[in-house]
């Protein structure tokens, strides 16, 4: 019975791997619970880093992903589990929260140059205000050495950091305090950089010291979609 049993489990770790991060006990509650989907929640967080939970609609369809600091990120479809096999729709959520990062990137970078660079920090998740920044600063800098405009782009990104501080200061959330917190010290770190290629003159972008940085593009990959490079 045991050699049985054993034999059951591996074949839904095959199913899915991630369930190699649970015991046996509680996989076998997953899996005696298989009409209800709603009973994974308890073992997300073993499952998936940084997750918390996901929300049900009324269908049992799986609508979005929420972190430990109650940060929600919408998926770009529902993940269906009716008449799924439990290893089958995690497979198909661990899809969806991939899809739902690449959606959330998009939108957060074409939504970059309409925004005021305060309210669009507060507008996108952590995880697409530190990319998604990063980008945006990728393309200034090239963009400033094809003008000829370095040093009036360093003193943009110290009017940016600013701003970011005085955000701070109008009673923003807790979590995004945080978010805030870690794009200063980035900001920071990319302002340095700046001002070292102004006080040299550096106006290169083919340059070692600007192909030495951590860059960041969206850009079409070999399958025609768009993704981030670094």
């Amino acid at each position: 019975v045991q050699k049985g049993l054993e034999d059951y489990l591996e074949t839904k770790r095959n199913g899915f791997a991630r369930f190699y991060f649970l015991s046996n006990d509680e996989l076998l509650e997953i899996l005696s619970q298989t009409k209800d989907p709603t009973r994974v929640q308890p073992f997300l967080s073993k499952v998936f880093e940084a997750m918390s939970k996901v929300t049900f609609n009324p269908d049992n369809e799986i609508l979005s992903m929420i972190s430990p600091e109650n940060e929600s990120v919408p998926f770009v479809a529902p993940v269906i589990t009716h008449q799924k096999a439990v290893e089958v729709w995690m497979c198909d959520l661990e899809e969806a929260m991939r899809n739902a990062i690449r959606g959330s990137m998009e939108k957060g970078i074409q939504s970059y140059p309409n925004m005021e660079r305060t309210d669009w920090v507060l507008d996108n998740p952590a995880q697409i205000v530190i990319n998604g920044s990063q980008v945006h600063w990728s393309n200034e800098v090239e963009a400033a050495f094809d003008s000829n405009a370095v040093g009036d782009y360093a003193k943009k990104l110290s009017d940016q950091i600013l701003g970011l501080i005085m955000l701070l200061r109008t009673g923003v959330t807790k979590l995004q305090t945080k978010t805030i917190g870690a794009l200063v010290v980035i900001d920071v770190h990319a302002k340095d950089i700046i001002h070292g290629f102004a006080q040299t003159g550096l106006c290169d972008k083919a340059s070692f010291e600007w192909m030495s940085q951590l860059r960041y593009y969206w850009e079409q990959d070999d399958r025609g979609s768009e993704n981030l490079w670094v």
